[in-house]
């Protein structure tokens, strides 16, 4: 029986290691294939100055999952980039981090504020955290 409990005990210790992340390696965000202005948040809130026609890269890393809270205007969501954080997320572990990068396009002079939120994808209605960028677009 104690033999059992220690050969428990130590299968789940190498489990917790592994989620843990001991010994892994970040990996750099996936880039989009066009030449873009990339913006990795710091804190909840950040401003980018674009010109019209300009890509911009938002590099967004979570557990979860990042969404916008309303469509924007004067972006056009281009593209949505998808890839592990670390060598932990890409051998699969349990709740390793991953990058989202959200690719917009700049439509139009003024400007906006773009707000994601981040929530797991099946509490839809969950607000861990919100990140708001201000984007001045210039023509």
């Amino acid at each position: 029986m104690i033999r059992l409990v220690l050969i428990g005990l130590t299968l789940g210790l190498v489990a917790c290691e592994r989620e843990a992340g001991p010994g892994t390696v970040p990996i750099a965000p996936p880039s989009p294939a066009v030449t873009a202005v990339h913006v990795r948040p710091v804190g909840n809130n950040g401003t980018v100055d674009l010109v019209a026609g300009q890509t911009l890269a938002l590099e967004m890393k979570s557990g979860f999952e990042w969404r916008e809270a309303d469509a924007p205007t004067l972006l056009r969501r281009e593209d949505v980039l998808w890839g592990p954080a670390d060598t932990a997320g890409q051998a699969g572990a349990t709740g390793a981090d991953s990058w989202q990068v959200f690719v917009y396009r700049a439509l139009g002079p003024g400007e906006e504020t773009l707000a994601l939120v981040e929530a797991r994808p099946w509490e839809p209605d969950t607000i861990t955290d919100r990140y708001t960028l201000t984007v001045r677009i210039t023509l």
